[in-house]
């Protein structure tokens, strides 16, 4: 039976996928079409979960279906293929406008003596702010706990987390922060996440350390993915790591988005460091939500600067494999051997931001530009200009500058 399910589901996803390259879709504004909504269902997918201590491998898989859990499979793969297919399209027809280096001015009024900025510089005039990290980092974590409360008292509202369930876990975290209790089934998914990322092994910076740190400075967390958008074995993608990450940041900009909506609560985002910022041409949340992405990363150093990129080990990718390039607006390093408390308030500035100049939101027409640097152009469809052009720019991170020219013959950087 279980072949003959995901036989069905197959076909039903190649059909629906070789469509949306021919036709358009109208978008959705109902999350509820990603969303796991059948109670049932939902059940039988979370207790999969449980009890398998994961959200991957061939329980997920639609080759490998057990009876028990049939429908809740069937409803979650036919949820996963219109999430893929709107998402897709999303990000075939959205374009991101305008985005200059528009952090640098952040800086502008600081002073090249000055050796520190605060958070409350990034929140003044954003509404938010992404903050990007590898899963297994331990600064990423220790910076926000260590100042969940500073956080709160500069008007931060919300927390918005990657690996969260709208579907599942949502219901969870409302309880949990209107009780005081944290449901079981709450507990027992943060502490298959520590596990499965290897998050800080004394546990005091670990997910569930955060989502007790937000819950304790009464700072709301909401989901931004659901079972859809996370759980991608077996999906009908030559590239997984593109697709989950249109997927993802597809989710969660339309979460946020209705969330903030009217409203003039600050808030920030908590996600890995490749939904921070422009990833696999896909844009990232900060783009998505015109806020600044910084990335944090463990180093023997404290240092804020602007974020050079880096290499690291590619995701599952038949296009792309080996080493992917990540970059956010800024680069947070933190010393990780340092058993000091982060201070949000008196983050070290680098000299290299202190020495720059913030690009013009004026059309080049418009504004006179004066660079004292290299400016690199590469093209969008030539894969191996485009990686030389990043090389050459983490070699010389300061004076350089990436203008990247679409096959549209629009310019962007």
């Amino acid at each position: 039976m279980g072949n003959s399910v995901s036989a069905r589901h197959t076909r039903e996803a190649n059909q629906q996928m070789t469509s949306s390259n021919s036709e358009s879709s109208e978008i959705g504004n109902d999350l509820n079409q990603y969303q796991i909504t059948n109670t049932e269902n939902r059940d039988l997918i979370e207790k999969k979960i449980l009890k398998l201590a994961r959200v991957d491998g061939k329980s997920f898989n639609p080759e490998y279906l057990d009876f028990d859990s049939n429908s809740a499979m069937e409803d979650l793969f036919k949820k996963r293929t219109r999430l893929q297919k709107d998402a897709k399209l999303y990000f075939k027809e959205k374009s991101i406008q305008g985005r200059s280096e528009f952090h640098l001015s952040l800086f502008a009024n600081q002073g090249k003596t000055a050796e520190s900025i605060s958070i409350k510089e990034f929140l003044r005039n954003n509404s938010g702010l992404v903050i990007g990290e590898s899963h297994s980092a331990l600064t990423s974590k220790k910076l926000l706990i260590d100042n969940m409360k500073i956080l709160a008292s500069k008007g931060v509202k919300v927390l918005y987390l990657e690996h969260l369930f709208s579907d599942l876990h949502q219901e969870y975290l409302d309880k949990y922060f209107s009780s005081g209790k944290m449901p079981k089934q709450l507990h027992e998914y943060l502490n298959i996440l520590d596990r499965g990322h290897h998050t800080d092994r004394s546990g005091q910076y670990t997910f569930l350390k955060l989502v007790e740190a937000a819950k304790n400075a009464k700072i709301k967390i909401i989901a931004i993915d659901c079972a859809a958008s996370y759980i991608n074995e077996g999906i009908n993608s030559r590239d997984k790591s593109k697709t989950r990450i249109q997927m993802m940041n597809y989710f969660a900009e339309k979460i946020i988005s209705q969330d903030v909506k009217n409203n003039n609560k600050k808030w920030i985002a908590f996600v890995g460091n490749t939904h921070t910022n422009t990833m696999h041409d896909t844009p990232g949340l900060a783009e998505l939500t015109n806020v600044i992405g910084i990335r944090v990363e463990d180093s023997n150093e404290n240092n804020l600067s602007i974020d050079p990129g880096k290499n690291i080990e590619g995701i599952e990718n038949i296009q792309r494999p080996g080493k992917i390039f990540i970059k956010a607006d800024l680069l947070l390093k933190i010393n990780v051997n340092s058993h000091d408390q982060i201070n949000i308030e008196r983050l070290p500035i680098a000299p290299s931001i202190k020495h720059s100049h913030p690009v013009s939101d004026k059309s080049f027409s418009q504004a006179e530009t004066r660079f004292a640097g290299q400016i690199i152009v590469e093209l969008e469809e030539d894969r191996v200009v485009s990686d030389a052009a990043k090389r050459l720019a983490g070699k010389h991170a300061e004076r350089s500058l990436i203008i990247q020219l679409k096959k549209e013959g629009d310019m962007r950087w």
